[in-house]
């Protein structure tokens, strides 16, 4: 056995005790250890990042597992049960490959079933990204960006600061909870359907800019869904959102017609009292 192991009870004696219950050589001991301790720089563990990706030519991540001064252990995943994956494996993060036919689907599911895991979004193009964000991803990345910007999200994005814990926000007088569906102002709350509070934070995404049937299709529902769906089903769940709006004053659904909808935030009694002003 060795001495260092032989003087384990001095140690622990001196610890519990102080150094003047301990024998010499048990303290010189502890002291030899903690000085190594401090000596000894501790490399940060790997970080595990699993690619929802059809293959892994994709500029944005080429290379980032040769990346310093963190190690990046990447494994790539099949589309098909990503999220039953993400949950057994438990990585830091998950990088979805925006140019999958099913890629906001896989962020909306990984978004359900493990909802503080990080999800960046590799985009395609600008298109994709309002209906990424609106289904769940924490960040994006353009496909063609170089791997040290997507290095650089990633390690954001798994420190305290970039994880999605919070589910609620705060918006001037409105108060959004996304577990619970609800929006409040002034001591109202309403509750939200699951596709309502997809609408309103789509809607949200673009305060006071027009946002197309069409994105909001694309934003909320998958495409076999839409094609299941009547014609005007956007304009029925606006209605919807609009109406339950009107309830707690806060803000409101305004339709630009030939363009589509969008959201003001500006509380309703202001809007009426200025509206009053220019009349009178």
């Amino acid at each position: 056995m060795s001495s260092g192991a032989n003087d384990l009870p001095g140690i622990c004696t001196a610890l519990n005790m102080g150094e003047s219950s301990a024998s010499p050589m048990a303290i010189s001991s502890l002291r030899t250890s903690s000085s190594s301790l401090r000596s000894t720089p501790v490399a940060p563990s790997p970080l595990r990042v699993l690619l929802v990706a059809s293959d892994t030519r994709l500029p944005a991540t080429t290379g980032l597992a040769s990346r310093i001064p963190r190690a990046i252990e990447i494994e790539r995943i099949p589309a098909a049960g990503s999220a039953a994956a993400t949950a057994r494996l438990e990585p830091d993060a998950v990088v979805v490959d925006g140019r999958l036919a099913s890629a906001i689907r896989v962020v909306r599911e990984l978004r359900t079933s493990t909802p503080t895991v990080p999800v960046l979004f590799v985009a395609d193009g600008l298109d994709s990204v309002a209906p990424a964000i609106c289904a769940g991803a924490t960040d994006f990345v353009m496909a063609t960006a170089p791997p040290a910007e997507t290095l650089i999200r990633l390690q954001f994005l798994t420190t305290a600061a970039g994880r999605p814990l919070s589910t609620t926000r705060v918006i001037g007088s409105l108060h959004l909870d996304r577990d619970a569906r609800t929006l409040s102002s002034s001591g109202r709350t309403v509750k939200f359907t699951p596709i309502e509070l997809k609408m309103f934070e789509r809607l949200l995404l673009q305060p006071g800019q027009p946002v197309s049937r069409a994105e909001l299709e694309r934003s909320i529902w998958r495409q076999d869904e839409v094609d299941e769906q009547p014609t005007n089903i956007v304009a029925v769940y606006v209605a919807y959102v609009r109406r339950k709006l009107a309830r707690i004053g806060g803000c409101s659904i305004r339709t630009i017609t030939n363009v589509g909808y969008a959201l003001d935030l500006t509380p309703i009694e202001r809007r009426v009292a200025a509206s009053r002003r220019k009349t009178s």
